[in-house]
């Protein structure tokens, strides 16, 4: 019994072997496995572990129903932390032979990232004013304004340990901003799919609620 498999775009053919074959490093902690056969197979058993042994949650995802039973797609339902991880399949054909085949590669998670998502370009027409910014990991973030302080002195989010995180209603506080009306917001997230690395990142917000005026001491009709 022949077999490949293809994890995101990596793509491994492989023959019968009684070894585990590294995959090598991924970056997303829900990766997608899907399994071809080149003959049409039951399914009989398959698991997901990191290197303790324990087992984590994966699923054969239902949309991906091949009605020829050579393709299996399985995803991966908890995020996945850094770590070396072992998927195991057994598949028998039509004949009754059996096979395990088990493959392992390892999670990498990349740096956070901490973007703003509001207000758009950083320039707000209203104080108080929704503030939101998005990591692309639930990660728990607190901020700080105009003064650097550590992640546990942070204030925190209205809402947050989601992918976005929120400030429903901040106050300028207009009587205490500098002339140029800006704000520096530091945002601290605790990543905890990296260890509890703390990544940042700070933010210029300004208050523009100055409306528009025509410029005085110039002709407004022209011959």
């Amino acid at each position: 019994m022949k077999r490949f498999i293809i994890i995101f775009s990596l793509i491994v053919i492989l023959a019968g072997t009684a070894n585990a074959l590294n995959l090598g490093e991924i970056n997303n902690p829900l990766p997608t496995i899907t399994v071809v056969y080149p003959e049409s197979v039951t399914i009989t058993g398959y698991a997901l572990s990191n290197s303790s042994g324990y087992n984590k949650a994966i699923i054969l995802d239902p949309a991906s129903n091949d009605p020829n039973n050579k393709s299996f797609k399985y995803q991966v339902t908890e995020l996945l932390i850094e770590d070396n991880y072992l998927f195991g399949i057994t598949a028998r054909d039509k004949h009754g032979n059996s096979n395990l085949s088990e493959y392992t590669f390892n999670i990498k998670i990349l740096p956070l990232s901490i973007t703003l998502i509001e207000p758009a370009l950083g320039y707000s027409p209203t104080s108080p004013s929704t503030v939101t910014f998005r990591t692309e990991r639930a990660v728990k973030c607190r901020y700080s304004v105009d003064l650097d302080v550590v992640f546990d002195s942070s204030t925190d989010f209205d809402l947050t340990n989601t992918l976005y995180h929120n400030i429903t209603a901040y106050d300028f506080n207009i009587p205490t901003l500098p002339p140029d009306k800006k704000r520096t917001f530091y945002v601290k997230c605790n990543d905890t799919y990296r260890a509890g690395e703390i990544s940042s990142n700070n933010f210029d917000l300004y208050l523009d609620n100055t409306k528009p005026i025509i410029l005085q001491n110039l002709p407004l009709l022209t011959s």
